[in-house]
């Protein structure tokens, strides 16, 4: 292992990797002060960015079991584990309206940036499924299920607006979430 100054490659080049959490974490809690501050509301807006905490959580837990990549030197695997995070930061910014603005309904902003919205987490999810399996990353048979199946229903969602559509899509990723929650939770 590469040692500079008392930074591992792996510490060094961490570093970037947090900052761009940190700012998808910063917008992310910040939007529901403001959402609480103005006592403004709609659940799509709620659940998705509670899942997007979830999935950042759930991508800051993992990612250790992922570093070991970043010895092989090449800068193309640290430009690989910058993408999730930056994926995160437009899927929050794609959320919450921009706080300058006076008007913020939520329900008016969603589903005017419902196929963009949608169409980051599809990239994002087909990223995640596609790296985990090319970069031989610690990934179950029912994790390459389940990033399938959301993958369908995210790409489902930029073409069909429906709120049932949207629903299920909800609810099956709460789901996964729980499943995962209690499964590493034992």
């Amino acid at each position: 292992m590469d040692i500079v100054e008392g930074f591992s490659r792996i510490e060094y080049l961490v570093i970037l990797i947090s900052i761009v959490y940190g700012f998808s974490i910063v917008e992310l809690f910040s939007n529901w002060a403001r959402m609480i501050r103005l006592n403004v509301y709609y659940w799509e807006t709620i659940v998705w960015s509670i899942i997007t905490f979830l999935t950042i959580a759930n991508m800051w837990y993992i990612i250790w079991y992922d570093l070991s990549i970043l010895n092989k030197g090449f800068p193309v695997y640290f430009l690989i584990m910058l993408l999730p995070p930056i994926g995160l930061f437009f899927i929050i910014a794609l959320l919450f309206p921009d706080k300058r603005k006076e008007n913020w309904e939520l329900k008016a902003y969603f589903l005017k940036n419902r196929k963009k919205l949608f169409t980051v987490m599809t990239t994002l999810a087909l990223t995640v499924l596609i790296l985990g399996n090319v970069l031989d990353l610690v990934v179950t048979i029912e994790q390459n299920i389940f990033r399938t199946i959301l993958t369908l229903l995210l790409l489902g969602n930029i073409f069909i607006n429906s709120i049932i559509f949207r629903t299920i899509t909800v609810s099956i990723t709460f789901l996964w979430y729980l499943y995962v929650m209690l499964l590493f939770g034992s």
